[in-house]
């Protein structure tokens, strides 16, 4: 396997692309909002969505907006990869077969992220409070021992969201106060980028571990690796089809004249998944023989010189990626 540190190549499929500079998805999300990132890339991966309420095409998030528990479960859902789920019946007695998110809700309580509000009830159309939402991701990464050790609720799960970046960039929040849609976003895309804590030995003494730790024994995890089978990369647009920074030629080696050539250097431990494929054998998927990231089908010039966080899905056993979001235009790489 080449040196982690190389340049390495991807060239992947155009499937979707998200730029603070000309792409935003939302009317009422500016490029220069707190939580912009988060909502238009978790938008990209199909995780949460807007409404186009006066049916002009123009489509809204409301990030200042209350969200739900029952919409939170189903986001839940939406982060460990498992799509829609059927409507069933549920524990609680407020979520009948019929309400729209029993599926979600009933799924959470069986993976013991909600209990509810332990008489019975869930509150599925209550605004979803601070410490609920924390408490709901952070067990959904695995991140109850921490918290049992650390206090419990709600204490222990917002020590443990802070110590592990997961409210990194969040602003404003406060226990037994409402999380807006906007900071629930926020909160989710740190979430799926986080390492997950379970267990790497079993039995009555199974020991939990991070899974922060490409050359470790336990190896690196997230949700975007493991439920989304993702890999999340890195790098700067050097060239399009008008002219190369380095040297002021093009040689790139898609058809489209739109095409965008993005160095990408590994220099974290996510990139860990980029070595699925085989080098040598590979024409046109993942990797390719050159060290560049060619990105055909794009119109983003804004691009060029900007640094990129790009999603790409696995959808040949590590032989073939397609592109699902791109951000650019001054965002600094996560």
């Amino acid at each position: 396997m080449r040196n982690l540190k190389k340049v390495i190549a991807l060239v992947a499929v155009f499937a979707m692309l998200v730029s603070t500079v000309a792409f935003a998805a939302f009317t009422d999300v500016a490029a220069t909002d707190n939580y912009v990132e988060a909502i238009e890339t978790l938008n990209a991966l199909g995780i949460i969505t807007g409404d186009d309420e006066d049916g002009d095409g123009k489509m809204e998030f409301r990030p200042e907006d209350t969200i739900t528990r029952a919409e939170v479960a189903a986001l839940i859902s939406r982060i460990q990869g498992l799509g829609e789920v059927k409507q069933t019946e549920t524990v609680f007695n407020d979520v009948p077969s019929t309400h729209w998110a029993s599926g979600y809700i009933a799924q959470a309580e069986g993976q013991k992220i909600v209990n509810g509000y332990g008489d019975g009830n869930f509150g599925p159309e209550d605004a979803v409070k601070y410490e609920e939402v924390i408490k709901m991701v952070m067990e959904t990464i695995g991140y109850y021992p921490f918290a049992a050790e650390n206090g419990g609720y709600p204490s222990g799960y917002t020590l443990a969201a802070q110590r592990y970046g997961v409210l990194d960039g969040v602003v404003g929040g406060s226990v037994g106060a409402p999380a807006p849609r906007g900071m629930v976003a926020q909160i989710l895309f740190n979430a799926i980028d986080t390492p997950i804590m379970d267990k790497a030995t079993w039995g009555a003494n199974g020991e939990y571990v991070i899974y922060d730790d490409i050359d470790g024994d336990f190896g690196f995890m997230t949700l975007l690796s493991r439920d989304m089978n993702m890999v999340k990369v890195t790098g700067v647009v050097v060239a399009n089809s008008f002219t190369n920074l380095t040297d002021g030629s093009v040689d790139v080696k898609a058809e489209d004249e739109k095409t965008l050539v993005i160095k990408l250097e590994q220099t974290d431990s996510n990139y860990q998944y980029l070595e699925f494929a085989d080098y040598d054998d590979v024409d046109g998927y993942l990797f390719g023989d050159s060290e560049d990231l060619f990105q055909g089908a794009v119109d983003a010039d804004e691009c060029l010189g900007h640094p990129v966080v790009a999603y790409a899905k696995n959808v040949k056993n590590g032989r073939e990626y397609e592109l699902e979001a791109l951000t650019c235009g001054g965002i600094a790489n996560s």
